[in-house]
């Protein structure tokens, strides 16, 4: 084929050229404008139409035009075919990929796969935040219409995804709906309820630290929290929080660390009001690591085995009776 010689391959409005240099420079110039230059599609439509550059078939430049040059394989070399397919006189429907005929490197590509890759995911990543945006409008939008949100609420929207999509994809619902400012009381209530426990437990581990001390014996925290005791012994420390059901009766629940590197665990079963220490569980951790989950009622039976103790006096006099034994 002679320099001057042109073949064109068309697909949808887009025309992939070997021939005219200027028309081969202009597909160059969009992805260098698109990649390197990080241009959005629309200030490159306004450049090339304000230099008076047509399209491949002679026309001004739009957005979609551009859109499908920079996604479009062919300028790899690559010829695609069967991607739709209609009836007569109906309207052409995409084909499945696995119905695709592909012919790759069929001729010279006339972009640099690299530069073609590129953009693949630049767009790719607009499209997700796109996406992400458009979930968090709708989810916004669903607060505004009736004041609040549910997990029931968000499940029977059309437009949303489920509310597990949303835990799953944000971490938690809580992390969704703080990208939209709302914080339902429900959740605020939670919070001051889980940094109550969390200071009940710490106070609690420095009460263990300090009566053992003062009874005579040796005892640390590390850096996980856990209690070191006389150099021998490590000991994590749980809480067990009470929670009503619909009866209103109370059942006490346990998250527990099946995975802390201690000897021993101490549950501590924290008074209604979370304002005490009612009762003390101590139980071997690997006991713990075969159990089904993190929260255990107080009632199943790895606590019905546990050694039962009524305050943290008796769990510190324990630890210490335990030195003098071995000792002696």
């Amino acid at each position: 084929m002679e320099l001057g010689q042109r073949k064109c391959l068309q697909t949808d409005r887009i025309v992939i050229t070997h021939g005219p240099d200027r028309e081969v420079e202009t597909v160059k110039r969009i992805f260098n404008s698109f990649v390197n230059e990080q241009k959005h599609e629309g200030l490159i439509v306004a450049e090339l139409n304000a230099d008076r550059i047509p399209t491949l078939l002679g026309h001004q430049w739009i957005r979609r035009n551009v859109t499908q040059l920079l996604t479009n394989e062919r300028y790899l070399g690559h010829i695609i075919f069967n991607q739709t397919s209609a009836k007569l006189g109906g309207k052409a429907r995409r084909n499945p990929r696995d119905m695709w005929i592909r012919r790759d490197n069929a001729f010279p590509p006339l972009v640099d796969p690299a530069i073609f890759q590129a953009a693949q995911e630049i767009i790719r990543k607009r499209r997700l935040e796109r996406s992400q945006r458009d979930m968090l409008d709708r989810l916004a939008a669903l607060r505004e219409e009736n004041g609040y949100l549910t997990t029931n609420m968000i499940d029977a929207d059309p437009d949303l995804p489920s509310a597990e999509t949303l835990h799953r994809h944000y971490g938690s619902l809580m992390a969704a709906y703080k990208l939209i400012d709302y914080q339902p009381a429900r959740f605020l209530v939670q919070a001051k309820l889980r940094e109550v426990r969390r200071s009940r437990l710490q106070i609690a581990r420095d009460e263990i630290v300090d009566k053992i001390t003062n009874l005579g014996g040796q005892a640390s925290l590390d850096e996980a929290g856990h209690i070191q005791i006389n150099d021998d012994i490590t000991v994590s420390i749980c809480g067990a929080h009470a929670n009503g059901d619909r009866l209103g009766r109370m059942r006490w629940y346990a998250k527990v660390d099946r995975r802390a590197r201690s000897d021993l665990t101490l549950v501590l079963r924290l008074s209604v009001k979370n304002t005490k220490v009612e009762a003390c569980y101590l139980l071997p951790t690997c006991e713990l690591a075969r159990a089904r989950c993190n929260y255990l009622r107080i009632t199943e039976r790895v606590f019905v085995d546990s050694c039962r103790l009524a305050s943290l006096d008796e769990f510190c006099e324990m630890c210490l009776g335990v030195r003098g034994r071995a000792a002696a």
